[in-house]
This record gives C-alpha cells, structure tokens and sequence, in this order.
C-alpha cells in the first residue's frame, strides 16, 4: 500500500568507473529528485539518460555514500553551486567532502537521519568500508522505502534491522570468490575486497535479500557495483536460479557504463522525456 506516494529509480552506472543512480520521489508536498553519488560527471549522466530517451533533471539533493572518487566527482560543483543543491553526506565525512571538492556552503550534515521534505523522511546508518566506512540509506514516502547500500565489506544487525519492509532494495553484490581467488590481481587488493571492510560478495547479497523480501513486499531488487574482472552476470542469475528462483523476475543487475531500466513503486510517471 503506497497511499499517493511514488518513487522511481534508474541507476545510470554503478562500478569502479563511477556511480550514480537517481531518483525521484513524489509525496504529498511534491516531488523531489535526488542522486544517491555522483561519481560520474554531469554531461556522462545526461548522455546516459538522452541514450534512453530523458532528459537530466535539475536536483534537489544529492546524498553521498561515501567520498571515494567513484562516488563523488569534482566536476559537479558548479552545477551545485548555480542550482543551490544540498549535498547530503555523513558527519564523519566533512573534512573529506570538502577536500574532494563539494561545495562547503551545499552541505548538509547527517548522523542517524536527514529530512528531504516534511514527508519524505530518511534513515541513515553506517557501514562497514574501508577506513572511513559509507553510509547506507532507507528513504520512506508516505509508506513507499527504499534501500540503498554499496561498498560495504559486510552487513551487521544494525543493516538487517533497518533495512525491513521494503520495495526496493538496491545492494552491492561485488564477486564471486572462486574468480577473486583465480583472478591476476595483487593479493593485497584482493585480500581488501573480501576482508570485513571491503566489498560484498555474491551469496551474502543473495542471503540478505532473501531475508529482506520475506513477506514478499518486495518489488525490484537492484545489485550494484558488479566487478570487471571478478564477476559475471549469468553466473548470478545461475546463483538466484538454484537458491532464490522467486527473486529472479524482479531482478536487475546494473553494468558499468548503461543506464539500467526505469523501475517503479506507485502508479505516477515522474521521468521527463526528451
């Protein structure tokens, strides 16, 4: 039940080359639109989009996972600037946006929670990545929530007890061990990506997911930020095929360099065509 709420979701990209995925959401105060990062440019984000025929809308916010140079980009300060964008990020993250290139009068500071209109609300926790982790998200309008965590080397109680009811779930799903442990790459990368810090593998996304759409309220699961070199997509469908063949038909795998379909939760069209 979505009462008059919608939110549609397009991921324009997710990987080591750059992430960005947007979104709007519509509620009773109006409709807003959001990036969850922006570590592709501005002109890769509107030729992304002109590819399946929209047009790149003016924001309202973008919110920051985290400050790695995959997910933000310096080259979105001056829209910032001349469109008065909020730039949401972690507290702990201030010092790190501010060096990466975020405007300091666009940033809006958040701990446990950040507000985007009365009613679209936001919870927010933090992840386990690297030195200074990232932050997972769980925007709620008038009912309709979706979830949203990449770059996280694993999932703690504090993620499994947020991340409930849910129509949409976008989640990491990084590699497959087997071609992580034959890839060529040093081992020191590869000891990062599958350490508690790190990256999330393929059953542990699958795992969570089938844990999350328990209830069956779950329409669209979205796994992002897929590696180059260790991962593939028929090996994840082969992997949902034999473990979870119920998730398979609301399945979408993102890529590197395409937009992924439009998806949606509520009956409103929000995205303009070109």
């Amino acid at each position: 039940m979505h009462g008059c709420s919608t939110i549609e979701f397009c991921c324009l990209g997710s990987g080591s080359s750059g992430n960005a995925t947007l979104v709007h959401v519509h509620a009773r105060s109006g409709t807003r639109t959001i990036l969850i990062d922006a570590g592709l440019g501005p002109r890769t984000c509107a030729r992304r989009l002109s590819d399946i025929g929209l047009e790149m809308p003016r924001l309202d916010a973008i919110l920051l996972t985290h400050l790695d140079s995959d997910h933000f980009k310096s080259s979105w300060a001056n829209t910032i600037r001349r469109d008065q964008v909020d730039v949401h990020c972690h507290r702990g993250d201030h010092r790190e946006a501010i060096e990466s290139g975020v405007p300091p009068a666009a940033i809006r500071l958040f701990d446990d929670e950040l507000e985007l209109a009365a009613d679209i609300s936001t919870r927010c926790i933090k992840l386990p990545h690297d030195r200074t982790g990232t932050a997972g998200f769980v925007l709620e309008a008038d009912g309709s929530r979706l979830g949203f965590a990449t770059d996280l080397g694993s999932l703690n109680d504090a993620f499994m007890d947020t991340f409930v009811d849910l129509d949409i779930l976008a989640i990491e799903s990084n590699y497959d061990p087997g071609m992580l442990r034959n890839s060529d790459r040093p081992t020191f990368i590869n000891d990062r990506v599958r350490s508690h810090h790190g990256h999330l593998e393929n059953q542990d996304a699958l795992d969570a997911a089938r844990r999350i759409a328990t209830g069956g309220r779950l329409d669209h699961l979205v796994l992002l930020h897929l590696s180059r070199q260790c991962n593939c997509p028929e090996l994840i469908r082969g992997l949902y095929r034999d473990q979870a063949p119920e998730l398979l038909e609301i399945l979408t795998i993102t890529t590197h360099d395409q937009p992924s379909p439009i998806l949606r939760v509520g009956m409103m069209p929000l995205f303009n065509h070109a």
